[in-house]
């Protein structure tokens, strides 16, 4: 086994402890068990219990990233683009426990503020993607409001809000909290 598949074994195995006990109550130990390791061999590949975290929800994060950009990368249609995008987000959060739990575990991973964002890299990656979308849309006349880099700021702001929301509530509710802010935010409130 390479080491790219040591790697994702890992994070999976962490992923999987870390979204039952939470970062508090997991140790290294709990982790080298799931995988059949001792915790020498686990630190072969990892620094501690902190960057076994950090590495484990970055994975899990690029996962669902990457889920969202493909699809919506395969729609043409630059309105249509958003809501995909929006759509395989709300998907792939639903209908992945763990990553639900974690959230609900530790909501810190979408904080409210930008500055304080342990996984920005990722989440600039993000808003990028959507900002290329927004451009896009301006660039087209689909879109009225031509300062992508704010409005994607915004959009980003609402979307970690809706997150914590989501996992929190049932698949129904949580597919319909995001089909009224997609709703929202391209068409408005207004009558």
């Amino acid at each position: 086994m390479d080491r790219e598949a040591k790697l994702k074994r890992i994070y999976e195995a962490a992923i999987k402890i870390f979204s039952v006990y939470g970062y508090k109550k997991t140790t290294i130990e709990d982790i080298a068990s799931e995988l059949g390791w001792t915790k020498g061999a686990l630190y072969k590949y990892v620094e501690g219990k902190e960057d076994l975290y950090s590495k484990s929800v970055c994975y899990l994060l690029k996962i669902w990233q990457q889920k969202a950009i493909d699809a919506a990368n395969n729609t043409q249609d630059i309105l249509r683009k958003f809501e995909v995008m929006c759509e395989v987000a709300l998907r792939q959060l639903v209908s992945d426990e763990r990553l639900k739990r974690l959230l609900i575990l530790d909501p810190e991973i979408f904080p409210l503020t930008f500055k304080e964002d342990p996984y920005k890299e990722i989440n600039n990656q993000s808003r990028g993607f959507l900002k290329s979308i927004l451009d896009e849309g301006v660039k087209e006349g689909r879109f009225r409001i031509t300062d992508t880099e704010l409005l994607s700021n915004v959009l980003f702001s609402i979307y970690k809000a809706l997150i914590l929301e989501t996992c929190t509530v049932s698949e129904e509710d949580a597919t319909r909290v995001f089909e009224m802010a997609i709703e929202l935010v391209t068409k408005g409130f207004y009558n």
